[in-house]
């Protein structure tokens, strides 16, 4: 199994909507491959697109696109990334705190790095239905990522420097729809818009970039639409 990253620059925008046009920073993978298809007609033709993607995708599987956060030293130059999968539905145990705070913090908790969510499968109950794993031991980085501290210790970064950042927001613009019969509009409404935010936080850039995971053999030209 291999993956495919992708950078989007500082500030880029982008539209991830559901059935209801509401904006989601998530990207299925049934979306991912309305995507590919589009950019191999683009590059190929609809029917040569057809064809490529028909023969390619009985050996292929591929993932929904998942987020990823970039550490860069602007000291060393050095890079860090950690990789992030979406939290389970399944629910977890309850750990007794005075500390509601915290509790609230945890509820927030969207995606989980790779080793947390290791940690994840090896505390499932399945006589209880429940993951055991207390969440208050991980790290929070912009409220909606955790990852464990081993992950995140040789950075430096204190929690007060990473808990409350903000990587992504929501960009409303007008749109107005104009007949094509009459050059009347008919619709006035908002297009909302996902925008990615770079921060800087004690000598690190902190950059969100996307990833996929995919199995099987890819030649040139489906290569080349990725």
């Amino acid at each position: 199994m291999r993956a495919f990253k992708f950078y989007p620059e500082n500030k880029a925008k982008f539209h991830f909507g559901n059935s209801k046009a509401k904006i989601i920073d998530s990207f299925s993978s049934d979306q991912l491959f309305s995507a590919l298809f589009n950019c191999a007609v683009l590059l190929y033709g609809e029917d040569k697109a057809v064809k490529l993607l028909s023969h390619s995708l009985p050996t292929l599987s591929f993932s929904s696109l998942f987020w990823g956060l970039k550490f860069i030293d602007h000291n060393s130059g050095e890079c860090k990334e950690i990789f992030f999968l979406p939290r389970p539905l399944a629910p977890f145990k309850q750990y007794e705190s005075q500390n509601l705070l915290l509790h609230k913090k945890t509820k927030k908790i969207k995606y989980f790095s790779l080793e947390a969510f290791k940690l994840l499968q090896r505390s499932w109950q399945k006589d209880i239905r429940h993951f055991t794993f207390n969440l208050l031991d991980l790290k929070v980085i912009g409220e909606k990522f955790a990852c464990t501290n081993s992950e995140i210790k040789s950075l430096g970064l204190k929690n007060a420097d990473i808990e409350d950042l903000k990587f992504f927001t929501i960009q409303s613009n007008p749109r107005l729809v104009v007949s094509r019969v009459n050059d009347q509009s008919e619709n006035f409404y908002y297009q909302e818009a996902l925008e990615i935010i770079y921060q800087q936080v004690n000598g690190y850039e902190i950059c969100p970039f996307m990833y996929f995971f995919y199995q099987g053999e890819l030649n040139q030209r489906l290569e080349a639409v990725i």
